[in-house]
């Protein structure tokens, strides 16, 4: 599956909003472009996420392996 393929049905499987999509597709541009690294996500982008959840964004930072 390529990365078009996979982003629709990212979208559609969890019913993603336009501003999900363009959060997705930064972040994927970010990690292409410049694999070694770490993203920081801005204020904007944390807020798109949609937690407040510190152990969920602790769980996301120990996934990106950094």
């Amino acid at each position: 599956m390529d990365f078009e393929e996979s982003l629709e049905s990212w979208e559609e499987y969890y019913d993603m909003s336009p501003d999900h999509i363009e959060l997705l597709m930064s972040l994927y541009k970010r990690r292409i472009s410049h694999p070694q690294e770490t993203i920081v996500l801005s204020k904007r982008e944390v807020q798109l996420i949609g937690t407040g959840d510190e152990e969920g964004l602790s769980g996301a930072r120990n996934h990106s392996g950094r």
